[in-house]
């Protein structure tokens, strides 16, 4: 686990990272932008979309959040108690996920490649309706992930392609690692 996350932090490393006038280099794009939105589609939440906003610390290196939606499932629920009385309910069941990450870029003008590692924070809210109770339920966990990709940045608009994988832990559904091909959208916003 620990080594997933130390891998693209020890390449970041490797790179001299110095500070540079934007008007004086030739290794950055012209329009080079601190702020910028993206949309993903199978990214950083697994296999659903998300919102996030991106912030370049440097013109090489962006932090970034979001929010995504994680999956919403609603029907029927039959319980028994402890006397084998049956009753039948609703139940909803709804989840979210907060990305947070760092970003690394490698390249020259219109084309990247991205390393970047973070966490999801993913949160499940569990409501569940009977004739004799209505309950509340939640669940929160971590999963750490790790990815490589790349990004063609032609003019004010972004396009991205990469490949991840995502600490789950261990379940009897999946291997504790995933993963996966995510593909995202956005747009620089100038000041």
């Amino acid at each position: 686990m620990k080594f997933l996350v130390s891998i693209p932090l020890f390449i970041i490393l490797l790179f001299d990272v110095k500070a540079q006038n934007i008007k004086d280099s030739t290794n950055v794009n012209k329009n080079y932008s601190k702020h910028s939105f993206n949309v993903e589609l199978f990214g950083k939440g697994l296999w659903f979309e998300s919102l996030s906003y991106e912030y370049n610390i440097k013109p090489k290196i962006a932090i970034g959040t979001g929010l995504g939606i994680h999956g919403f499932l609603r029907g029927k629920v039959i319980r028994s108690d402890n006397n084998n009385v049956s009753e039948i309910g609703n139940y909803t069941e709804t989840s979210f996920f907060i990305p947070t990450y760092i970003m690394y870029k490698v390249g020259k003008r219109k084309s990247h490649l991205l390393i970047s590692a973070g966490s999801s924070f993913f949160t499940f809210f569990y409501y569940n309706n009977f004739p004799s109770e209505k309950t509340l339920d939640y669940d929160i966990y971590i999963a750490p992930f790790a990815s490589l990709g790349y990004e063609y940045m032609p003019n004010k608009f972004f396009y991205r392609i990469n490949i991840y994988a995502e600490y789950i832990g261990d379940n009897s559904w999946f291997p504790s690692v995933i993963p996966w091909l995510g593909f995202s959208f956005g747009r620089k916003i100038y000041p």
